[in-house]
């Protein structure tokens, strides 16, 4: 019988992507392109990722590194626009409450900065309606890695067979499935419908 049900944040629970970025900066799709290619296409992003370097200080060193965008970069990693960066996905949020109100014991595993964490715990208060988490950047490791699997399972003593994972990105479902987590990629709450949950 199942009991856990699992979670990828970003495309989930927050939108992800170009569209609010663009809509936040107000510039051309090129010009947005250009600025998201600084920020993500830059390796140390992924330092951030993995918690060795804190968002904060990485929006610092890009700013200085590229003035003519520092507004939007600021835009885009600063606390303060959070909101409009990483808008809440209410539908697939009110469905998750549902599934929790159910009775289904709720978690994240999520591949997220120190920014986006605090925001959702600090602003959105969304951490306090789950039962748990595992965040990239508190414990250096990052899906699709076997190790921040290992780590959500063992901390909250879960059955992988009474447990399944809902994450946007195929390779973070192939490796759940690989782990032993019944693992599906999450396009819509059509998936939940079709599980019956």
């Amino acid at each position: 019988m199942l009991k856990n049900i699992i979670f990828d944040i970003g495309e989930i629970i927050l939108e992800w992507g170009n569209k609010p970025i663009k809509k936040l900066l107000n510039k051309s799709d090129e010009e947005v392109n250009k600025i998201l290619k600084i920020i993500y296409g830059d390796k140390r992003f992924k330092s951030c990722i993995l918690g060795n370097l804190s968002q904060t200080e990485y929006m610092k060193q890009l700013i200085n590194e590229n003035p003519e965008y520092s507004d939007d970069i600021y835009k885009i990693l600063s606390e303060e626009y959070q909101e409009k960066v990483l808008p809440v996905i209410k539908e697939n949020l009110e469905k998750i409450i549902e599934l929790k109100n159910k009775g289904y014991k709720i978690y994240f595993l999520s591949n997220i900065t120190d920014v986006s964490y605090n925001y959702l715990e600090n602003r959105l208060k969304i951490l306090d309606l789950i039962d748990g988490g595992v965040y990239s950047f508190k414990e250096h490791t990052k899906k699709p890695d076997k190790e921040i699997f290992d780590i959500l399972i063992k901390r909250y003593n879960l059955n992988k067979e009474k447990t399944i994972f809902f994450d946007d990105s195929e390779k973070n479902v192939k490796a759940g499935n690989e782990y032993g987590i019944k693992s599906y990629v999450f396009e819509s709450l059509e998936i939940i419908n079709l599980l019956n949950l």
